[in-house]
This record gives C-alpha cells, sequence and structure tokens, in this order.
C-alpha cells in the first residue's frame, strides 16, 4: 500500500514503520520483494522495520496514521485503540467498514487514495470521525446488554 502511495504521491510522507517485523528481514523471501521494490531504491531508509511494541508507545515515537491489511482477521484491538485515539485508520476490515478509513479486500490503488485523502482531510473532520467511533464502541462493549445476552447463548450451547 505504501508502495503504491509513494509511486502516486513521492515523499510525501517521511517513513513508513512496520511494527512487529524485526525478524521479518532475516526471511530471504522478505528481503528480495523489499529489494524488487521501487521504493526502496529511491528511499532506501523510507522503510523501517521494527521490534514488537505497546501500541502507544509505537504511536508516539513514530506517528499517527495507521494502515493495517487483514486477510481473515477482520476484528483487531489495534483498531479499536487506533480510533478511540482519533487516529486514522486505513484498513480493509469488512466488519468495521463504517468506520475509519475503509478500502476493499485487495484494492492498493484505493488505498493509496485514502492515505492522500486522509493527510489532507482528517485533522478537519475529527469531530464526526470520534462521534462516528462512539457507535463502534457501543456495538462491541462487553456492557452492551444485547451483548451480554449473546455471550449467555454462547456460553449455554457450548
Amino acid at each position: 500500500i505504501v508502495e503504491r502511495f509513494e509511486q502516486l504521491y513521492p515523499k510525501k510522507i517521511q517513513s513508513c514503520n512496520v511494527i512487529a517485523s524485526k525478524d521479518l528481514v532475516k526471511n530471504e523471501y522478505f528481503v528480495k520483494l523489499l529489494m524488487n521494490m521501487s521504493i526502496f531504491e529511491k528511499r532506501p531508509d523510507f522503510l523501517k522495520c521494527r521490534e514488537r511494541m505497546k501500541t502507544l508507545f509505537a504511536l508516539k515515537k513514530y506517528g499517527g496514521l495507521v494502515i493495517s491489511h487483514q486477510i481473515l482477521n477482520e476484528l483487531n484491538y489495534l483498531y479499536f485503540e487506533s480510533l478511540f485515539l482519533s487516529l486514522p485508520l486505513i484498513h480493509n476490515s469488512p466488519l468495521i467498514s463504517d468506520y475509519g478509513y475503509f478500502y476493499e479486500d485487495f484494492e492498493i490503488d484505493q488505498a493509496a487514495h485514502i492515505i492522500k485523502y486522509v493527510l489532507d482531510n482528517h485533522k478537519n473532520k475529527i469531530q464526526s470521525y470520534e462521534q462516528k467511533n462512539i457507535e463502534l464502541f457501543k456495538k462491541y462493549s462487553p456492557f452492551s446488554n444485547i451483548n451480554k445476552e449473546n455471550y449467555k447463548l454462547l456460553l449455554n450451547n457450548v
């Protein structure tokens, strides 16, 4: 996603920090993949593979734009943490497609354009973003009566 964004909008972001990926640089296939990316040739210090760390620490240290791509992992605490902090979350999770900034499946061009939109507009839309996110927190709240009843049903059917 960031590779495509950099192709479309060169040097609009300072760096890309991939959290919990430090061990990937030991993987020969991953290194070859990186070496074939234009972003690696043009900006060799742009992509940083970082160790696993707490979300708040990573956001404080490396910036506040969260880009996530998932396959069969549609709910993730990172989503809730990012949205709770009103950070722009660019993601492809169908379960929360109405929240954050959603792109379909593997639509990398769409995701790249969304990054540009976020950089240009997120700060101006923060209040409506926060209000919308409150809906999501209520929907998944462990204190919701609907959720409590659904958990009871699930536990009773074990």
